[in-house]
């Protein structure tokens, strides 16, 4: 967890650099989902079961250019 909280910091301070609106919502969103899972399986719900009913479309934006972010 500690290193997963360097790399939101440093995503976040990136985003307010660069006054990437978006990027720092994506930002909170990545942190907030993770922060659950990690809070789900400490509770010892099975990974399988996590995210069946998750919605992937949301991550998926086909205005963007992926390779950008990459």
């Amino acid at each position: 967890m500690r290193e997963a909280r360097r790399h939101w910091r440093q995503a976040r301070r990136t985003a307010r650099q660069t006054g990437d609106e978006e990027l720092l919502r994506a930002v909170e969103m990545a942190r907030q989902t993770f922060e659950h899972a990690i809070d789900m399986l400490e509770r010892g719900m099975s990974p399988f079961g996590m995210f069946g009913d998750v919605d992937l479309e949301m991550f998926d934006d086909d205005d963007d250019d992926d390779d950008e972010y990459w």
